[in-house]
């Protein structure tokens, strides 16, 4: 069996380059047909854990981000604020008179320009932030928030009747700040597995 420098053999070299891919052991067994058992045993013996953690550790230098520097990212879009972008007439400023520190807070941006029923031009300009997912995963860290998953809830909706079932789904998504017309374009989907919980 030929092993390079590092001790590896061709067999090595396969497993680790689908590992590095996403580092899940899994995901690795599901796409080379291996046993999830057979992968994670073999990433953790030498020479193959020893290269792995040369990687990880080269991959980390070429990306320079601490956990610090995450943080400070989602702060800069939880504290995002629309008053940033626009002018004093209430217009959206172009991208080149967007504060430095506010860009990263912009996941999306869009201008569009077209003539209304009258023949005037008219300029549309549509913003998107993750504002919202930011200041989750925020509060997440700081321990502000738990997740808390109940299964029983699950059967409990799915022995609710249809229109109950969609009432408190287009609460939830008011709760949490979103459209609740939302649920209409996903409506068949989250229908069937409804009924399909309901009848199991």
């Amino acid at each position: 069996m030929l092993r390079d420098v590092e001790g590896l053999t061709r067999s090595d070299h396969i497993l680790l380059a689908e590992y590095m891919k996403d580092c899940n052991p899994a995901a690795t067994a599901q796409r080379l047909g291996r046993a999830t058992i057979s992968v994670r045993t073999r990433i953790c013996k030498s020479p193959l854990r020893e290269a792995i953690d040369r990687r990880l550790v080269a991959r980390e230098k070429r990306l320079q981000m601490t956990g610090d520097e995450v943080l400070r990212e989602l702060a800069k879009i939880g504290r995002a604020n629309i008053s940033d972008f626009l002018d004093d007439t209430g217009q959206v400023l172009p991208p080149t008179k967007w504060p430095e520190d506010k860009k990263a807070a912009i996941s999306n941006y869009s201008k569009k320009i077209f003539v209304d029923k009258n023949g005037q031009e008219q300029h549309t300009t549509k913003l998107g932030t993750k504002k919202l997912e930011a200041l989750t995963l925020l509060s997440k860290h700081l321990g502000l928030v738990t997740e808390h998953k109940d299964i029983s809830i699950h059967a409990t909706l799915a022995l609710l009747p249809m229109d109950q079932l969609m009432l408190e789904a287009k609460k939830a998504l008011q709760l949490y700040g979103k459209d609740p017309n939302v649920i209409e374009a996903n409506e068949p989907l989250q229908l069937k597995a409804a009924d399909e919980i309901k009848d199991s």
